[in-house]
């Protein structure tokens, strides 16, 4: 449903594929492609979203073992890195060049680029990159109460499913945050084209 929205406000075509889905093209009248690109970067991390609440509400609900917990984590870092991509591409649509391809240099970037109300989804990318680092043990596997256990700076780090939906919702509103400045972009774009 919400590809369809995109398909009305962006111009985009969708066609319908195999049995498993369906097909988006972009189709764009204007010349330069530097909208297109962030575009793309907003629809992957809308679709990166898609499998993160698949492995939360429907793989997690069945199988509790550390692997799933880990793919969560991936997950959330993927669906985070499409969006400062996606914010990174909005900020330097002008010049592309200047964007960096390490993922933290992307963060220290936007730091200094977007308001402060941005802060604390960067500091959550960054932690999910330190996460994403650790060797976890997995305590109660198969139980409703597993969890991640891992040390970082001698710290014991401890990652449950309820500090996952934790990580879930503040991924879902700096998505949601995300998606509300592009679209706002485009459709002053679309009005400035008619003046």
């Amino acid at each position: 449903m919400l590809l369809f929205f995109f398909a009305i406000i962006f111009n985009l075509e969708v066609n319908f594929g195999h049995a498993t889905g369906f097909y988006i093209n972009i189709k764009l009248n204007n010349k330069n492609n530097k909208k297109p690109k962030m575009i793309e970067s907003l629809i992957q991390a809308k679709r990166e979203m898609h499998r993160l609440e698949h492995v939360l509400y429907v793989s997690l609900k069945y199988t509790r073992t550390k692997e799933i917990l880990l793919n969560a984590l991936r997950q959330l870092d993927q669906v985070l890195m499409w969006c400062v991509t996606t914010l990174m591409k909005y900020k330097f649509s002008s010049n592309e060049k200047e964007i960096p391809t390490q993922p933290l240099k992307k963060i220290s970037i936007l730091e200094t680029k977007c308001e402060q109300d941005f802060t604390k989804y960067f500091q959550l990318a960054r932690e999910m990159r330190k996460l994403l680092r650790i060797d976890f043990k997995a305590e109660n596997e198969f139980r409703k109460n597993v969890k991640l256990v891992g040390m970082v700076d001698g710290k014991l780090i401890e990652i449950d499913i309820k500090k996952l939906f934790e990580y879930y919702d503040l991924v879902k509103e700096f998505l949601e945050k995300v998606e509300d400045i592009i679209i706002e972009a485009h459709r002053k774009q679309k009005q400035n084209k008619r003046d």
